[in-house]
């Protein structure tokens, strides 16, 4: 039995050893770049060998946004900056601000004790083609100094590619949606703050229609019986919300989550979602119209500090609920997704490329006959926040610590 052990522990050492030396390489990224400094380097997955170019952004906080945009990237930092980055990979600043109303947020006096004040801030940009030019929409919390309270809001605007790129923008933002009830500060320990399961994620699912995810707004830390809105069909928080641009009806497309922080859509029209659980059982979600995907009833995770959820009859189980595709546990701090496309990396068509906050990962999952097959792990080494594929086929992710991440396929890739 000991010889047994000690083979266990040696393997088992063996594998730290491995993954912390592949950790050690990626993290090692974010020990060599200064700010205005870019950094190249390579990283081997499975099927290619990955370029990888860090570009330094002003990003002022952990949240914004990235979305392709002609032939680069549109960037917009946490207080509603925007830039645009070339093909070439060069930022230029341009003359339009997301009307995120932070002065207002932050001289209200009743903010005078308010901390983690970085949270409030956009939380995701979608850009999409039109006829007569681009329509740019943000995801962001806005602040009703009158009642102290915020919500989670999303402004539009329509100009023309050069008309943007030049200064010359003719119409102004509009609201063209809003969560309800307006919400209070979340109360953490002996203090307030804004909460970190805002969602925020907007994907186009027509020309018309956008799915809008919205968190619950709330801290289920020792209290998850407080998330029970996440049910209610009568309030937008712990939805997702179905958006038609041209009416402004709006109807809730699925309930039941927590903090929805990914939504892609395949070419067969297969809506994708990734959630936040709590410790332990963050997911992939096959989204159905109408469907529950049972927050805060039920999760593969547990309270962050014992092994028990409360209300969830089993106990590490995820019944009489739509079940996730696939869940990670522990949690890996999952953020948002894409489906892989065109002729970039062939190899990969189709699959989806989840991001990680806390794992600081890309998962590389293969989706056949509604199961997930299996989740390659690449490691990046930075809390990756947002994450899109150009036009070119880049896959580009927005980081925490201020770091656009190029990812291409490298000259010295075999396949």
């Amino acid at each position: 039995m000991l010889a047994a052990w000690l083979i266990s522990l040696a393997g088992a050492f063996t594998a730290g050893a491995y993954a912390y030396r592949h950790r050690t390489r990626a993290l090692s990224l974010v020990r060599s770049v200064q700010p205005s400094q870019s950094l190249e380097t390579t990283i081997e997955t499975n099927l290619y060998n990955l370029r990888v170019q860090l570009v330094a952004v002003p990003a002022e906080g952990r949240d914004g946004g990235i979305a392709p945009l002609g032939n680069g990237v549109l960037f917009a930092n946490r207080k509603g900056r925007l830039w645009y980055v070339d093909s070439a990979k060069s930022l230029r600043a341009l003359n339009l601000r997301i009307p995120i109303n932070i002065p207002e947020f932050e001289a209200d006096p009743y903010n005078a004790s308010t901390q983690r004040r970085d949270r409030f801030a956009i939380k995701d940009i979608l850009v999409q083609t039109l006829p007569s030019g681009v329509r740019i929409l943000a995801s962001h919390n806005h602040w009703y100094s009158e009642k102290d309270c915020y919500t989670l809001r999303v402004s539009s605007i329509e100009t023309s590619f050069d008309g943007l790129l030049v200064g010359k923008v003719p119409s102004t933002w509009k609201t063209v949606f809003e969560s309800h009830p307006c919400r209070l500060l979340i109360q953490e320990a002996h203090h307030r703050s804004p909460t970190h399961e805002a969602g925020g994620r907007l994907l186009a699912v027509s020309d018309r229609e956008i799915l809008i995810t919205v968190g619950v707004f709330t801290v289920d830390v020792e209290t998850p019986e407080g998330s029970i809105e996440a049910q209610d069909v009568n309030g937008s928080y712990g939805k997702t919300i179905l958006l038609n641009l041209a009416t402004g009806a709006s109807l809730v497309f699925t309930k039941g989550h927590r903090n929805a922080q990914g939504l892609a859509v395949t070419a067969d029209r297969q809506i994708w979602l990734t959630e936040h659980g709590s410790r332990g059982g963050d997911e992939l979600n096959r989204l159905v119209q109408g469907k529950d995907y049972g927050f805060p009833n039920v999760t593969y995770g547990t309270k962050y500090y014992s092994k028990t959820w409360p209300g969830n009859p089993q106990l590490g189980r995820h019944e009489r609920y739509e079940k996730p595709t696939y869940a990670w546990v522990p949690y890996i701090g999952i953020s948002e997704l894409i489906v892989i496309e065109g002729g970039a990396f062939p190899s990969w068509n189709g699959d989806l490329m989840v991001s990680s906050l806390l794992a600081e990962t890309l998962y590389r999952l293969r989706i056949e006959d509604g199961r997930t097959i299996f989740a390659e792990p690449i490691p990046i080494g930075h809390r990756i926040r947002d994450i899109v594929q150009t036009a070119d086929g880049s896959i580009v992710l927005k980081t925490d610590d201020n770091f656009l991440v190029y990812l291409e396929r490298a000259a010295t890739d075999s396949t």
